[in-house]
């Protein structure tokens, strides 16, 4: 304050201007220092889906040697029919005893045919036609006890599951029902354990908007957003990716929000500055209202995997050592 005295004082001497000018230093140190405090303490949860696991955590362990940090999150996808489809304690057990958060994504469907399932329409879950499964899983994870993520249906806005709009004749408004109904039945076993996901694909026209599709923040844990850099002519950098539909996103809920699913290919630019650029600048200080963020490490579509190549994982490994990525889960 004394300092400030005597820039006043100078007043009479025709020194306002500089006593404006250093008034305004001060104010924008002062507001760099708001910055710098809330960049350090910006955390984002780590996590990953690594093919193999939770079956085998060796493939996570793996992973995480090849990014140099522990992760957070470990995620896996289970189908309602088909084998491996009734609940089992194991797998988020393994990721627990990991050290990890286990992230269901709950898919109800048979992986092997395609979105025309009319078997598992909106409609044929809300009518109750799976509740006997669906209780078998709340009741398991009720009793199971620990902390889980589960993602139920995730990308309805899309069109290549059998929950998706305009498959099998749903709706948005029966996209909402079925969440409401599945969220009820595991409420009324007691599974407050379980944190749900609504997680649509990122928008890229007014067909797939997702706004629509929410359940309501009575029945929403956590907002996720999917999104890819499929490369080649139709490269994308991560604000072209998630940009707009993290805006839509986030005005529609104050929800935590996790992407749930990322990655870029090689072809079409660099993928090692695409991973740079989206874990060191987009989402630390960018997209603040990030809290978690998983790796689809997986060769499918793409050789989406950070160890598609030696730069790709040198850069994913320097991005993620940043503080602000946590490797457990508080």
């Amino acid at each position: 304050m004394r300092s400030i005295g005597r820039i006043l004082q100078g007043r009479r001497r025709g020194g306002l201007p500089l006593v404006l000018a250093l008034l305004l230093s001060v104010a924008l140190l002062g507001r760099a220092g708001d910055i710098a405090c809330a960049s350090s303490s910006r955390t984002v949860y780590l996590g990953v889906w690594q093919p193999g696991a939770p079956a085998s955590m060796s493939a996570v362990t793996q992973f995480e040697r090849d990014a140099g940090k522990h992760v957070a999150i470990v995620q896996w996808y289970q189908q309602w029919a088909g084998g491996s489809s009734a609940f089992d304690p194991s797998p988020p057990a393994a990721v627990a005893a990991h050290g990890s958060m286990p992230l269901i994504t709950w898919e109800p469907w048979e992986p092997s045919g395609d979105a025309n399932q009319p078997a598992f329409a909106l409609s044929a879950i809300v009518a109750g036609n799976y509740d006997p499964y669906v209780r078998s899983w709340a009741t398991g994870l009720a009793a199971y006890g620990k902390p889980v993520l589960l993602r139920f249906a995730h990308e309805m806005n899309g069109t290549w599951y059998p929950w998706a709009r305009g498959v099998n004749g749903n709706t948005a408004a029966q996209y909402v029902a079925a969440w409401r109904h599945v969220h009820d039945l595991f409420v009324a076993v007691g599974a407050k354990n379980v944190q749900w996901v609504w997680s649509p694909n990122v928008a890229w026209d007014a067909a797939s908007a997702f706004t629509s599709y929410y359940p309501g923040d009575a029945y929403v844990d956590w907002l996720g957003l999917d999104g890819y850099n499929w490369g080649g002519s139709g490269w994308q950098s991560f604000a072209q990716v998630f940009g707009a539909s993290y805006q839509r996103i986030t005005a529609l809920s104050a929800k935590p929000l996790m992407i749930a699913e990322t990655a870029s290919a090689e072809a079409g630019g660099s993928k090692a500055q695409w991973i740079t650029d989206a874990f060191s600048t987009q989402i630390p200080t960018k997209y603040p209202r990030i809290q978690a963020a998983l790796w689809f490490n997986q060769n499918k579509e793409n050789d989406w995997r950070i160890e598609s190549s030696a730069t790709a994982q040198r850069a994913f490994a320097k991005a993620v050592s940043s503080s602000v990525y946590l490797s457990g889960w508080r």
